[in-house]
């Protein structure tokens, strides 16, 4: 039998892996790209109900504005126009028992005027909170982007929680509460949450605003494998990758499910670090190295319970919002134990409203949400099937009867209703724990996976807040490493 060899074998077909493998492509590298589902695109895949297509997990996505980074990665993979971005009229809406606020796109003065405007007295320091959050930013842009070393603001910060820039500023709970809505992006409380993380997501929704890819991600998924295949690269789904072949300490290859094994110079895992390094690895490969961690479970970020609904009427009283953020009190804290412990009551819940957007998903008077509450793993585990079927309709009961009283009589509008948790993540995506964001992005915390030659990750795992937006400049900076190996 012929030994098929590649210059690059790419295991998952998430974004980071289309990403990298039509970045390589694009070079002309032999390429092959493993995926275990039927569906490409991991977080960004979509799936099919009474014939409407919903969006798995994806909502807004930043740094997709011209000249932006994502902007540049699509021209460099050579996607042509097929890709184009939708912008909101707002960034998203908050909602608390006092307030009800409107984040206008990409305008933070604005944000600046409307915060100055409910709290008279923090005006001077709720404008010098923003400039201290822009310099961070903009500083971490050029550290990024242009290599400059951290300066002493940077190192000051470096392993910090975002409370502790509130607190420099801020007494008041609940300016510091809606202040902190992004929480939710990251997955932690803001009293654990890195700072710089936090700063520079807030900052690129803020400045530089916020998309959704017009035709739903599948249209950007799919451009992907279209351009990777036409430069002759090769994508081949329902085909889950078993075992990373080791030689000499050194990756060589790969076995699938069925047995057909592929040679490579190199690899890429674009699943997360315990499947890459525990499972598809046999540790007796690594005897005496500390080349292999075992993968510290509890800083595995959050994952979420997320119900996707058909509606039959359009909800009249927010026809120009996307994404709306439901706070039921300001202490972020109070609300990441409620998320942890799947209690709807004291948790926020987000609710994007797709075809307020992308109109085209939809058909008359038919409207796709979806509603998302962040949810602790633990409280699923070990249930038998009686257990898990009870507990779910539980808590997606809760939701429901918490959103209908912000949009009344949303009962009487569903037509589908159909609910996925952690479990449910984990079993599709292959996430630890069905991890939305891969590790945590806590203060301070540097997850340390020794080096494996010619082994690369490209995921959630391994980039700035786990965002879209975050693995395709991870997978474009891995891209300008393996072209120089290769």
């Amino acid at each position: 039998m012929k030994k098929e060899e590649y210059d690059v074998i790419i295991i998952g077909a998430g974004i980071g892996g289309l990403t990298i493998g039509s970045l390589l492509a694009a070079e002309r590298k032999k390429i092959l790209i493993l995926e275990k589902n039927y569906n490409l695109g991991g977080y960004c895949s979509t799936f099919k109900r009474k014939g409407f297509t919903f969006e798995s997990s994806i909502h807004a996505i930043n740094d997709c504005y011209n000249k932006g980074d994502i902007a540049n990665i699509i021209k460099e993979c050579k996607l042509g126009k097929n890709i184009k971005f939708l912008i909101p009229a707002y960034t998203y809406r908050s909602i608390y028992p006092d307030y009800d606020i409107r984040v206008k796109q990409r305008s933070p003065q604005e944000f600046i005027r409307e915060l100055s405007r409910y709290f008279p007295k923090e005006k001077k320091n709720i404008l010098r909170f923003f400039k201290e959050m822009k310099d961070i930013f903009y500083t971490l842009k050029q550290i990024h982007l242009l290599g400059y070393p951290p300066n002493k603001k940077i190192i000051k910060y470096s392993n910090k929680p975002f409370d502790y820039l509130l607190d420099n500023f801020f007494d008041d709970q609940k300016l510091r509460g809606i202040i902190s809505q992004y929480w939710v992006y990251c997955g932690l409380p803001t009293s654990k949450l890195s700072l710089l993380d936090y700063c520079y997501l807030w900052c690129d929704f803020f400045i530089n605003g916020s998309y959704y890819p017009a035709g739903t991600t599948k249209s950007l998924i799919n451009s992907f494998a279209t351009s990777i295949k036409s430069k002759g690269g090769e994508i081949i789904n329902n085909c889950e990758v078993t075992k990373i072949i080791i030689k000499d300490k050194e990756p060589i290859g790969v076995v699938t499910e069925n047995g057909r094994k592929f040679f490579a110079r190199l690899i890429v895992s674009n699943i997360d670090y315990d499947k890459t390094l525990n499972r598809l690895i046999r540790q007796e490969e690594f005897k005496n190295s500390s080349s292999v961690k075992v993968v510290d479970k509890d800083n595995v970020s959050l994952s979420a319970f997320r119900i996707y609904l058909i509606l039959n009427n359009k909800l009249r009283d927010f026809s120009d919002d996307f994404e709306i953020f439901l706070n039921p009190n300001y202490n972020i804290d109070k609300q990441y134990l409620s998320s942890v412990n799947n209690l709807p009551d004291d948790a926020p819940v987000g609710i994007t409203m797709y075809s307020n957007l992308e109109k085209r998903i939809c058909s008359e008077n038919k409207y796709i949400i979806a509603i998302t509450m962040l949810s602790g793993y633990d409280y699923w585990k070990n249930l038998d099937n009686s257990q898990y079927k009870l507990k779910k309709e539980h808590v997606k009961n809760l939701i429901i009867k918490k959103v209908n009283k912000v949009f009344p009589r949303l009962l009487d509008r569903v037509e589908f209703m159909e609910a996925a948790t952690p479990l449910t993540f984990e079993r599709y995506t292959g996430n630890t724990r069905g991890s939305i964001y891969g590790w945590n992005k806590r203060a301070g915390f540097k997850q340390k996976v020794s080096f494996i030659r010619n082994l690369f990750f490209v995921s959630n795992w391994n980039s700035k807040g786990g965002s879209v937006a975050g693995v395709m400049k991870v997978a474009k900076s891995t891209a300008m490493l393996i072209k120089q190996k290769l």
